[in-house]
């Protein structure tokens, strides 16, 4: 019986014959598992492409059960609102009145959702060809580029589910005196009401709001340097402790106008309500969301989602790997 001795490995090479192992791993998990899969990636984001970019007009009912004072009619085609029809009634204006596109208007998402989609098929695209023998000499790129096909489908879902800032309420609007024709006198009604259409949760969103125009020095007053209103920066002031609340019901002190009915709103009011809109400061008087649920979006993210959550397994599956 012979017995064997075999030196003793020194902490750097065992670190070195992880790695290798760990890369093994890797090159496994990519050639059996992730590779046969993305083709059939590539097609999943193409039939949503197909879906969004099609030619054919979504007409989608404007009803709720729950409010009976909007009636009418959206028709989408691809990223576009090419006919909206409105019979709404607002309790704020105490009128019934009609909203009717005479042009058509874009709905931002559905750009940048058609944008990020194409995107993502080109890093697939790009995923496929690259990586195509089973040798795959740089898996570090393979990772950090399916890492990145994974972010730009969390973005297109977020995009989904709801507007960014900057394509909502009140940075974002549809003109009614560029796009409709009004029931309505007077006709300058972007001076008392807006409209945005978005997309919330995969459903199409009109969002009718109607608002006052402040006229009260200095709760009127912008700053036209900055964009940033005599509110917004009393706003920043408190939330700094430059200044108190204190102050607020001191300048509501010095004006009687509120006491003797000539004003209706306080010092108080104007803080909490005013909004910057279209250069003028407003309160919001009266708002109506209603949601019309659109096929095509909900078939679309249900793809999608499906999509990003198969792409993290992998991502989480290669990680697994180095521990």
């Amino acid at each position: 019986m012979t017995t064997e001795i075999y030196p003793q490995l020194n902490s750097s090479k065992i670190n070195e014959f992880e790695k290798l192992n760990q890369k093994l791993d890797q090159k496994w998990l990519i050639n059996s598992i992730i590779k046969p899969e993305l083709p059939r990636i590539l097609e999943t984001l193409s039939n949503c492409l197909n879906i969004i970019t099609s030619n054919d007009d979504m007409k989608l009912p404007i009803t709720t059960n729950r409010n009976d004072h909007i009636k009418g009619i959206i028709v989408r085609n691809s990223s576009d609102i090419i006919e909206l029809n409105v019979d709404i009634y607002l309790k704020s204006l105490n009128k019934r009145f009609k909203l009717q596109s005479k042009s058509s208007f874009e709905i931002c998402q559905i750009n940048e959702l058609i944008s990020m989609i194409t995107k993502t098929m080109i890093e697939v695209h790009l995923l496929i060809q690259n990586f195509e023998d089973d040798q795959i000499n740089n898996i570090d790129d393979f990772i950090k580029n399916l890492n990145n096909i994974r972010q730009i489908l969390i973005d297109i879902n977020e995009n989904i589910d709801k507007p960014k800032e900057s394509l909502s309420f009140p940075k974002h609007s549809i003109s009614l005196n560029d796009n409709f024709i009004v029931d309505f006198k007077p006709h300058k009604i972007d001076d008392f009401l807006a409209l945005d259409v978005y997309i919330l949760k995969s459903h199409i969103v009109i969002e009718i709001i109607s608002f006052e125009k402040i006229k009260q020095d200095p709760w009127n007053k912008i700053d036209f340097k900055t964009g940033k209103s005599y509110i917004e920066n009393l706003r920043k002031d408190i939330s700094e402790n430059k200044k108190s609340l204190n102050f607020i019901i001191d300048q509501d002190k010095k004006s009687i106008g509120h006491y003797i009915g000539l004003q209706k709103y306080t010092g108080l009011d104007y803080f909490k309500r005013g909004i910057t809109f279209n250069n003028k400061v407003i309160i919001i008087t009266e708002k109506i969301e209603i949601q019309c649920q659109d096929p095509y979006l909900l078939v679309i993210s249900t793809k999608l989602n499906s999509l990003e959550h198969l792409i993290s397994r992998m991502c989480e599956n290669l990680n697994k790997t180095l521990s």
